[in-house]
């Protein structure tokens, strides 16, 4: 069987605030990560950030994957699990692993916390939570982190996404790292399928700027679960540990918390009214940051109903859009066997805004059996074709 062989890690100065990170690998070419907002203070010697990632794209090639790299003894170790998951999530099976050059852990080198910022919902409760409500330093959220690693596929809209987390680091007077990377065509996966493994592996760049980075959790705890599934976000209280090093731990945020609980405490920061950024759409044929119809614009909103605010956020949302398109996205949200879908409707119901529909509650329970049918087949037959040897 052939190998996807990663080698060559380099690092060098781009600009005098920007530093660029690399490895080749085989059949692919360059893989690279570049950092802007003070790159100077960096001082990584592995290549931890680029095992997920390279995980992901051996495992979608079929391949074993050879890492003629230095990583971290931790990571090494874990490479195995962690194949294990990503291959239960996507339904492939899990590479082989080897490594060449394993590495001595880093022991702590730095204090307090890192966490991205998108714009949505998790992002301003990890803040919440992290910043505003933390006051103890080593812990306290002291960098924030602008990833462009595949969720914006449009120029404008990550310009305008860079722009509102620039707006926040400044209004609250945090440092802001910047990194960008062609993470996305080495993959060549669905960002949905992939977000956790992408994101978290910036991390390994900064154990010269903090020791804990913080990962917005787009779920609960109590939907965790390991095997097929469109969304990576159901693992990551598995995937974090593993893919954590001492000098580095990846924790979830806000994990413990529903959809419904943090929209409604984010209310208490009056700046969400206008940068609030939950949009899915990257066409901008609206006149607001978001279209107020996608699927995450619907979630967020009808919470906002439920909570007596969705006037409020007017500037930031298109509620005509919202309001005219009402009663199909209830329709949509009553059918959807999504844990997210299912609680927006609780909320919906508590509120009065929407009435039980036993008949579609009973038909969105049938999709999701079904669909979990489905997933334990296509699971037992990989298993099968793993046993004889033909996968």
């Amino acid at each position: 069987m052939q190998s996807v062989i990663v080698s060559d890690f380099v690092r060098h100065a781009v600009e005098p605030e920007s530093m660029s990170f690399s490895c080749s690998v085989s059949r692919f070419g360059e893989f690279f990560y570049r950092v802007s907002g003070g790159a100077y203070a960096l001082a990584v010697d592995r290549a931890d950030a680029f095992l997920a990632p390279c995980l992901l794209h051996a495992m979608k090639q079929g391949q074993a994957v050879e890492f003629d790299v230095p990583v971290s003894e931790s990571l090494a170790r874990n490479a195995a699990d962690l194949a294990f998951v990503f291959a239960a999530q996507l339904g492939l099976a899990a590479p082989k692993v080897l490594f060449h050059r394993v590495v001595d852990d880093l022991t702590d080198i730095a204090d307090g916390s890192i966490c991205g910022f998108s714009g949505g919902v998790d992002s301003w409760f990890t803040l919440q939570q992290e910043f505003f409500g933390c006051d103890r330093s080593s812990l306290r959220v002291h960098h924030l982190l602008f990833n462009n690693v595949g969720a914006n596929t449009s120029s404008h809209k990550d310009v305008e996404a860079y722009e509102r987390a620039q707006a926040v680091a400044r209004m609250y007077g945090l440092p802001l790292w910047r990194v960008d990377s062609n993470m996305d065509a080495l993959l060549g996966m669905g960002f949905q399928l992939t977000h956790t493994a992408r994101n978290v592996s910036t991390a390994h760049l900064f154990p010269a700027v903090a020791r804990r980075f913080l990962y917005s959790s787009a779920d609960d705890y109590t939907h965790t679960r390991i095997g097929r599934s469109e969304d990576m976000c159901y693992s990551d209280p598995v995937i974090l540990p593993l893919m954590s090093v001492p000098s580095m731990r990846l924790q979830s945020s806000g994990a413990r918390f529903t959809r419904g609980h943090k929209t409604r405490s984010i209310l208490s920061i009056p700046d969400t009214r206008h940068l609030l950024d939950v949009c899915v759409r990257h066409d901008r044929q609206w006149k607001t940051t978001n279209c107020g119809h996608c699927f995450k614009c619907v979630r967020t909103l009808a919470i906002l109903e439920a909570a007596g605010v969705l006037q409020e956020f007017g500037e930031a949302f298109d509620l005509d859009a919202y309001r005219a398109r009402w009663k199909v996205n209830l329709r949509k949200l009553r059918s959807s066997p999504k844990p997210a879908d299912r609680e927006v409707m609780e909320v919906l119901l508590e509120a009065g805004l929407a009435t039980d529909n036993p008949a579609v509650r009973l038909h969105s329970r049938f999709i999701e059996a079904r669909a979990g049918s489905r997933r334990r087949l296509r699971g037992l037959r990989r298993r099968l074709l793993e046993h004889i040897g033909l996968s």
